[in-house]
Order: structure tokens, then sequence, then C-alpha cells
């Protein structure tokens, strides 16, 4: 009863498509728009493989948090200007920095944006020139003064247009 008298008021006043879920599995997207001479035009969409598409990319995604969250290794994303916008909560562990300090900051920023060499990070030839990284040593100096040295691989992020997006 509660569903036909919401669908009878936004049959009234159609405001945007609505998402129904039906029995099986089946999902729809309606539209609804009122017309001049006060009738009703009614589009409906299957949608249950974008729905299930949808669900199968959040499973993904989760899994690869669970599987990232979990590993030895550290996981990090920057952007074109290698800012940080996501990493791994382990980070904290290993670095002594807590993760959400790395969001919107370089590795400069945070200490930790030199190789063995004392190059700065985004001055090595990979990282200019936009190519993978592989078995880079950044050292570290932790918060406590220890240093730590870590492995660095990275691979470029381009989108469909060929530019450069991040590590």
């Amino acid at each position: 009863e509660e569903w036909v008298r919401k669908r009878r008021a936004w049959h009234r006043n159609p405001s945007g498509p609505i998402r129904q879920g039906r029995r099986g599995g089946e999902w729809l997207l309606i539209y609804e728009q009122q017309l001049d001479n006060g009738g009703n035009v009614i589009l409906i969409n299957d949608i249950t493989a974008l729905k299930l598409a949808e669900m199968q990319l959040r499973e993904s995604e989760e899994r690869f948090r669970d599987y990232s969250e979990i590993g030895s290794d550290l996981f990090w994303e920057t952007d074109a200007k290698h800012r940080f916008t996501a990493v791994t909560g382990r980070y904290v562990d290993i670095i002594g920095i807590p993760s959400d300090t790395f969001i919107g900051k370089t590795r400069e920023d945070l200490g930790i944006g030199v190789n063995e060499e004392g190059i700065p990070w985004h001055l090595t030839d990979p990282v200019k020139q936009r190519r993978p990284v592989r078995n880079v040593v950044l050292p570290t100096i932790k918060p406590d003064g220890e240093m730590t040295w870590n492995i660095v691989n990275a691979k470029p992020i381009f989108d469909s247009d060929g530019e450069f997006q991040g590590y």
C-alpha cells in the first residue's frame, strides 16, 4: 500500500527517474513525463545488466581494498602533479605517518621524496618521462627520526586521450 501511495504521488508530479528492483533480480529504470494535454509518457528500461555490473564492480573494489590492506606491500596512487590521492592504511606502520595526512601532498612534502642519490622523486628520469618505475630506492625519515629505505615500483596512468593522470 505504501508503494502504491508513493507511486501515485510520483505519477501526479514526476521528479526524475525511479530505479525499481523486481522479484527475480530484475531492475527497471522508469522515466515519466507529464504532457501538456494532461497525459503522461512512461519509458521503462531494463537495467538489470547495469545493476549486475555495478554490483560486480563494487565487489571487485572491496576485494582489491582487502588485498591492499592485508598485503605486506604498501599501495598508493598519485595525481598528475604527484600528490597522493590514495594510500593503504599500512603506511602508518611502515613510514610512521598516518595515511590520511598523505592525501593532497607530494612525497617531497612528506619527506619521502628523494632516491638514494638524493635526487627528488619528481626529477628522476622515469617519472619525468612518465614511464614505469622499477625498484627505485627511496629513503624516508620517520617522525621519530628513524631512517627507512623503501623500494618503489609504479605504473603511470593515462586517460583515453593519452593525458598523464598520475601513478
